[in-house]
């Protein structure tokens, strides 16, 4: 009986149930970045010294920001993962801001962070 259920606990993981996260290898690095007069952007970037690729993951909205366990999505052998707090969110400030928080503005800053970290191309992950 516990082999039947051993098999069918892969089966479902496998199948598009539950996975566990990875666990991240390495430490961080992290820091804002001022994208205008009013506003600086919190970012931080685990496996920072992964090759392979670069994830950036945006979190949802309104204000809550990104947590640790979203670079847990991403196998730490492949991806070096970008976690940013988008404006007027979570650690950015000025927190709760609306002022100047647009779609062209939210492009412009990750491709001013994109720069400032070196990173030619990434994926980005909603």
């Amino acid at each position: 009986l516990e082999e039947i259920e051993d098999k069918e606990s892969r089966e479902e993981g496998e199948g598009g149930g539950l996975r566990e996260l990875y666990d991240t290898k390495e430490g961080y690095d992290e820091g804002t970045l001022q994208v205008d007069p009013m506003h600086e952007v919190y970012y931080r970037v685990y496996n920072p010294n992964a090759t392979k690729a670069t994830a950036l993951f945006l979190h949802g909205g309104p204000g809550a920001g990104c947590f640790p366990n979203h670079a847990r999505f991403f196998d730490p052998d492949h991806y070096r993962v970008v976690l940013i707090d988008q404006r007027g969110c979570g650690k950015s400030k000025p927190r709760g801001a609306t002022a100047g928080n647009n779609i062209t503005a939210l492009v412009g800053d990750l491709e001013h962070l994109r720069d400032h970290l070196g990173v030619g191309q990434w994926d980005v992950v909603l």
